[in-house]
């Protein structure tokens, strides 16, 4: 599924509450407006395609410009963009500063490896 955008903390609260794992990109639209070499406008293509990859189809991806819901921003101390928030069970399990992409499919790697090796009860 494409990245959703979070325009308010109604939906923020609402994205939070799955089972799934919740990735959402802090962003300002700002970042990178004059240039086509922005952290935030290069890393977008990127989380889309992770967003539409069958590899993540356990994970929903979503956007939250930083300076139109900043009632969400300040509540996660936001203070660099892009910022990667990985949350599960509404709670969150990482955080990732940057437009990394190696960094942030690793974290990715990572939480889907260990949900998917849970024991069965």
């Amino acid at each position: 599924m494409p990245v959703q955008s979070i325009n308010s903390e109604t939906e923020y609260l609402a994205a939070l509450k799955t089972d799934k794992l919740v990735v959402i990109d802090f962003y300002a639209t700002w970042c990178g407006k004059n240039t086509s070499r922005g952290p935030c406008i290069a890393i977008a293509p990127v989380i889309e395609t992770y967003s539409k990859s069958s590899e993540y189809q356990q994970v929903s991806f979503y956007k939250l410009d930083t300076e139109e819901v900043k009632d969400v921003t300040e509540k996660l101390r936001i203070t660099a963009i892009p910022t990667f928030i990985f949350f599960k069970d509404g709670n969150v399990v990482k955080r990732s500063v940057g437009a990394d992409a190696h960094a942030i499919k690793g974290i990715l790697t990572q939480l889907t490896t260990a949900s998917n090796n849970t024991p069965d009860e």
